[in-house]
């Protein structure tokens, strides 16, 4: 959320965000900037939604997911003058920073390598707070490493390879809300998510859930997004009321 920059609007926050329980509010690096994100924050306190920091690669004009080779200083340092930003709109607010999720090629660059993930991790260990990343990865065994607790996520609105490697949003065919909502059914049910844009006859993706309580992921930038939400949001809704 918060994606927008200037005078440019990106996405539909405000029919998104009463629907939501959590929010990435982008940073300032990718995307935003710091009027965009006083006013983000204060949207999602208002609303109830949980706040958490979106950091991304410092490119502006490849909107954070260009590939960029960073040391491991670096990539905490991006993290913690970033995170640092939606801290204080949030204690400005009167709100709490809830997680810190990463931001497109940097949310993957930190699969690549150890050191790389744990100079990211232990960034995000100085604010106390969950990282949200891809379950049964590095994302996962770092933060157990270092005692940062992990919130385990799955990409409704993309796809993922045969071989359970998540693909890029702008490069993943397009997913219908229906299936949106379908994924999340099939994976809160059986702890697997379809490869491939969802077919049955394709591969399916273990995620590695083992029945633990999981966060859904969809973007707010991708064509459809507001009724991807709505649909998510009801399947959701259902799936809980099952389980209460």
């Amino acid at each position: 959320m918060g994606e927008s920059l200037g005078i440019w609007r990106l996405a539909q926050d405000d029919s998104i965000m009463p629907h939501i329980d959590a929010c990435n509010v982008a940073a300032g690096f990718h995307a935003s900037d710091p009027s965009t994100l006083a006013r983000t924050v204060a949207l999602a306190h208002k609303t109830g939604t949980a706040i958490g920091a979106h950091p991304g690669m410092p490119d502006l004009v490849g909107f954070g997911r260009r590939p960029m080779l960073l040391t491991p200083e670096e990539v905490a340092d991006i993290i913690t003058y970033q995170v640092g930003a939606v801290q204080a709109f949030c204690h400005r607010s009167g709100a709490q920073l809830s997680h810190v999720k990463p931001h497109g090629f940097l949310y993957f660059y930190l699969l690549q390598k150890q050191e790389i993930c744990e100079a990211a991790v232990q960034a995000i260990k100085v604010f106390n707070v969950p990282m949200y990343g891809l379950p049964g990865t590095i994302h996962e065994s770092v933060c157990k490493e270092h005692g940062v607790e992990f919130v385990p996520e799955v990409f409704a609105d993309c796809e993922y390879t045969s071989g359970g490697d998540l693909v890029s949003p702008t490069k993943s065919k397009p997913i219908s809300p229906q299936e949106c909502a379908e994924r999340v059914r099939v994976v809160a049910h059986e702890g697997r998510n379809y490869a491939q844009g969802g077919s049955q006859e394709q591969a399916s993706v273990d995620m590695k859930l083992d029945g633990r309580r999981f966060s859904v992921c969809l973007h707010s930038d991708l064509p459809g997004a507001v009724e991807n939400v709505h649909a998510v949001r009801e399947m959701i809704d259902r799936l809980n009321s099952r389980a209460a």
